[in-house]
């Protein structure tokens, strides 16, 4: 319920930055003079601004305090708020604001530097700031030196506030290979010199399978002699004759007893202990905890949806689809993550066979005690019929 709640409250304040936008926007756009604001007295009963007297004012101070940039306010809130929504983190934020200040600024001292339009002596295209910073520059680096500071801080500003990177340019537009690759120094080639060598010292090892000894296991006949009493006389003849019948005589205790398998009985199942009446399934708590799995999973970008839950006695499988492009090895990555995330002892994702779904299981926080005698007296065990009975005789 927290996290549902903590979403909640990002997605609030993510519409409410939108919404923010749209009507700084729309202010800025339909911004008047003759409107009644902080610097205009007007006589007039309605303001020609399309947010009325607010937008009115606002757009007056914004104008007053950045000129032309302050539409540049515009895209902090779209951006923080677009991300709130979609429940992406923000990088880096310190130096995203640092880079944000420094390219308003220096956006403002442009503008003033460089006025386009028609002149007016009522307006500040830079703004108080850009006013500011231009002349002091002007004053120390002359026209020269300030283009030169205010491009290198619009460079700034525009590197520390979006991905884009100077190296990844010139890598597109440098497409012609370099003719003279560095070569390696000397502790580099030394290392190679070394790992040569120890690849010409190892030596491949045929290792042979050990070859099996077959052992005889048949029964064989026990010479058994008789007994005789002391003193008694026994005639050779006949002795050697009983010890020859009697090598050649089998054994009855080394027959095999194929007839008493063969009319072996399985004990009867009333003989095992029942299990205890599974416990009802509490539908809420899984469907929270599907939400729950499917919003961590879309907080590390592998976004996608729970489409059915499968409760047991031990682990419970949520069957997740991912939204198209969503690799399948992002989601096998995420085990550390989802068990921090839903403070689960453990996790298994896996490819369920047959269907374009992704196995999550999860360790139930209520495992049930699995009876023998349940797994004998289920249905699975007695479609299996013969086959079963035949493995168990083998134990």
């Amino acid at each position: 319920m927290h996290n549902e709640f903590n979403a909640k409250k990002h997605e609030f304040l993510g519409v409410i930055l939108l919404l923010a936008a749209l009507l700084v926007f729309l202010c800025l756009v339909s911004y008047n003079s003759g409107d009644a604001s902080f610097n205009t007295l007007s006589l007039k009963p309605a303001s020609e601004n399309k947010i009325g007297p607010l937008g009115a004012y606002t757009s007056d101070l914004l104008y007053q305090i950045f000129g032309f940039a302050a539409f540049l306010l515009l895209a902090p809130l779209l951006v923080i708020g677009w991300k709130l929504i979609s429940g992406r983190k923000i990088h880096a934020k310190y130096l995203k604001v640092c880079g944000f200040l420094l390219l308003i600024s220096s956006a403002a001292a442009a503008f003033q530097l460089f006025p386009f339009g028609p002149e007016n002596p009522a307006f500040m295209p830079g703004g108080v700031t850009g006013l500011l910073l231009s002349d002091f520059l002007l004053k120390n680096l002359n026209r020269t030196g300030t283009v030169i500071v205010i491009a290198g801080a619009l460079l700034l500003g525009i590197l520390a506030t979006t991905p884009w990177s100077l190296s990844r340019s010139f890598s597109r537009f440098s497409s012609i290979p370099d003719p003279d690759p560095p070569k390696p120094g000397l502790i580099e080639r030394f290392r190679l010199w070394r790992e040569k060598r120890k690849a010409r010292r190892i030596k491949t090892v045929n290792i042979r399978p050990a070859t099996t000894v077959m052992l005889d296991l048949s029964p064989k006949p026990i010479q058994v002699k008789p007994h005789h009493a002391p003193g008694s006389v026994i005639p050779a003849s006949r002795e050697t004759g009983d010890e020859s019948n009697a090598a050649h005589a089998p054994d009855e205790t080394t027959k095999p007893r194929s007839g008493r398998l063969r009319n072996f009985k399985l004990p009867p199942v009333n003989l095992l202990n029942t299990g205890e009446d599974a416990p009802p399934v509490d539908e809420t708590e899984l469907v929270e905890r599907a939400k729950m799995l499917a919003d961590k999973c879309a907080e590390f970008d592998a976004t996608g949806n729970i489409t059915q839950i499968h409760p047991g006695p031990v682990v419970t499988t949520f069957e997740f689809k991912p939204d198209p492009g969503v690799k399948y090895s992002r989601i096998t990555g995420l085990v550390d993550d989802l068990c921090l995330g839903i403070k689960a002892e453990s996790l298994r994702i896996d490819r369920i066979p047959g269907k374009a779904t992704i196995g999550i299981e999860v360790p139930n926080p209520n495992r049930e005690t699995i009876m023998l005698r349940d797994l004998v007296e289920s249905d699975a065990f007695t479609r299996a019929g013969r086959a079963c009975d035949k493995q168990m005789r083998h134990f």
